[in-house]
């Protein structure tokens, strides 16, 4: 969700968020479908050992997907791959022994499926998105465009279905070549970054750290001792919240880290990210270590850990966090690490 700026500049409103719900949940009902009148090991004996014809007999039923109208009343007709027929020589007396008896013939190489049939494919995966839809507009009640992109929104069922839940409150689009505007928006987006202005943070971003340990709040398994100091190990020191604005290519607040020790020459900068809006250790079901950046710390800083203190700030691109931590003598250390597969 996002808000169009002056400039045609963007600034995310809600995280990007969503499932498994696109033109490939419609593949797999199909799928269920060939298995339930062929059988799952003639299935996958046709993916294995046939996989051209199986590419093929998919890329025609991508071609309904997007070409039979929301009223068709006809028969669809796919294309069986000759391979197929012949490992399933008795494929019209499969399809009569099946649930499908009358509603689905094969006739000359030709799949027949009544329109019913075909549009029970769609029912799940459009049911799913529209449900998704409907909680995120509640979330959000500044929402005045519905934008569809992708493959999928090339789909009638799929167009029809979110037109009749949500217009005329909100104005429903469809460009063309859906299917195409995802990679035109990465590129356009490769070329001037600065056309999103700030995202909403899906994870909090943390460093690990350690902090006096206070007895009765900090448990007794995280306690280290160092020159005799007692202090809590493997703390989330939180520097995003999850759910906040970031501005995208600005660096976030900046906190201060020590060494554990004067003899410390190495001061590891532990990056961690957690769905949780306040996690509190770096081993919390749902953290994640993002990455790891030592910084060396010169001698000629001095011999104190005070005196080898580093300010960490973090910033954040599309999927990628840039890490700077400056030393006393405002040097600055430099890494990237992406998030994208978190």
């Amino acid at each position: 969700m996002h808000e169009v700026l002056e400039g045609k500049r963007l600034r995310e409103l809600y995280k990007a968020t969503g499932g498994n719900w696109g033109g490939t949940k419609v593949d797999e009902a199909f799928s269920t479908f060939l298995v339930s009148i062929i059988g799952a090991p003639v299935f996958m004996k046709f993916n294995n050992q046939h996989r051209a014809d199986y590419l093929s007999l998919f890329q025609n039923f991508e071609l309904k997907k997007r070409s039979v109208p929301v009223d068709n009343t006809d028969l669809v007709t796919i294309q069986i791959p000759a391979t197929l027929y012949e490992m399933c020589p008795n494929l019209s007396n499969d399809i009569k022994q099946s649930k499908y008896s009358g509603m689905v013939s094969a006739e000359h190489g030709k799949l027949r499926i009544t329109a019913d049939i075909f549009k029970q494919f769609f029912q799940n995966a459009i049911t799913d998105i529209v449900n998704h839809m409907q909680k995120l507009l509640k979330q959000v009640s500044a929402i005045q465009m519905i934008l569809m992109v992708g493959g999928f929104s090339d789909s009638p069922f799929l167009k029809h279905a979110v037109k009749s839940r949500f217009e005329p409150q909100y104005v429903v689009i469809t460009p063309q070549d859906a299917s195409l505007c995802i990679m035109k928006g990465a590129v356009l987006y490769g070329h001037d970054p600065d056309k999103v202005k700030s995202r909403i943070s899906p994870y909090s971003f943390g460093v690990a750290m350690t902090v006096p340990f206070i007895k009765g709040i900090h448990p007794e398994g995280k306690k280290i001792t160092i020159d005799g100091e007692d202090l809590c190990d493997d703390v989330f020191d939180k520097h995003v919240e999850a759910g906040s604005e970031v501005l995208s290519g600005v660096f976030q607040n900046e906190k201060i880290y020590y060494p554990l020790t004067d003899n410390d020459t190495i001061l590891p900068i532990v990056l961690y990210s957690s769905a949780s809006k306040s996690p509190k250790y770096i081993d919390e079901k749902g953290c994640c270590c993002v990455g790891k950046y030592l910084v060396f710390c010169n001698r000629c800083l001095g011999d104190r850990k005070e005196d080898k203190r580093l300010k960490v700030r973090l910033k954040f691109g599309g999927t990628d966090v840039d890490v700077e931590a400056e030393d006393n003598h405002g040097k600055i250390h430099k890494a990237r690490f992406s998030f994208a597969n978190e």
